[in-house]
């Protein structure tokens, strides 16, 4: 099975290619439908509990300040078609890459605090 990490470098070779809403709708639907099986196994939730107490390498962080930055930027974009989506960050790429320089280093002072939180809510 697929590493996340490969899963994403996949879908992202995917999107140079122009695909039609209604695959990229599809995919989607199919890897949602993969994830949400291999969370339900007993193997995966420890594993999860075991990352959420190790630190985030430096990539996760990255990938995690990006995310932010589009949440923080777009908003909420509801039902939009994936193709206007893409030309919306496309339009504001640049604002997301600067908020994502601000967050990096936020989220990597804050790494210690999330996992002292994570321990003490394993223990519960």
């Amino acid at each position: 099975m697929k590493t996340f990490k490969e899963l994403l470098v996949g879908l992202a070779e995917v999107d140079k290619e122009k695909e039609t809403d209604a695959e990229y709708n599809l995919r989607i639907r199919k890897t949602a439908k993969t994830l949400k099986r291999s969370a339900r196994k007993s193997t995966s939730k420890r594993a999860k509990k075991r990352n959420s107490i190790r630190r985030r390498t430096v990539d996760k962080i990255a990938t995690a300040a990006r995310q932010k930055a589009k949440r923080d930027v777009l908003g909420d974009l509801g039902k939009m078609k994936p193709s206007t989506k893409r030309k919306k960050v496309a339009q504001k790429a640049k604002m997301i890459d600067l908020k994502t320089r601000k967050l990096k280093m936020v989220l990597k002072k804050q790494e210690p605090q999330r996992i002292k939180a994570a321990k003490v809510s394993l223990k519960k």
